[in-house]
């Protein structure tokens, strides 16, 4: 299993298309649910049962990413580390871009 993003409502062929790869299970266990409980994130720790992103969640989404970013700082190795942020990092920029298309968007996240 992996953990990924993908357009929940797409309006067209290219938004259902859409996936951006997130992490592998072994990863998304070791890191972003060690963070989700040490940090106390509660959107992320959610995404093991699939989490929806809107409007209305997104700010907190996107603070919460960088929680794990700063949890896999200090507890990875730097070749694992440079891994995650890479995926990290696309998602700071992708998500804010996909929401500033639609309003509308919902983003699943599991």
């Amino acid at each position: 299993m992996s953990v990924e993003l993908s357009i929940d409502n797409p309006a067209n062929n290219e938004e259902a298309a859409y996936i951006i790869p997130i992490a592998s299970e072994r990863i998304f266990k070791q890191v972003w649910q060690t963070a989700a409980i040490e940090y106390n994130l509660p959107l992320i720790e959610h995404i093991s049962f699939c989490l929806d992103v809107d409007k209305n969640n997104v700010d907190q989404f996107l603070s919460e990413l960088k929680q794990v970013l700063s949890c896999a700082e200090e507890n990875t190795d730097p070749v694992m580390y440079q891994s995650i942020s890479t995926r990290i990092n696309r998602l700071l920029k992708k998500i804010p871009a996909l929401m500033n298309k639609r309003s509308d968007i919902i983003l699943t996240i599991g």
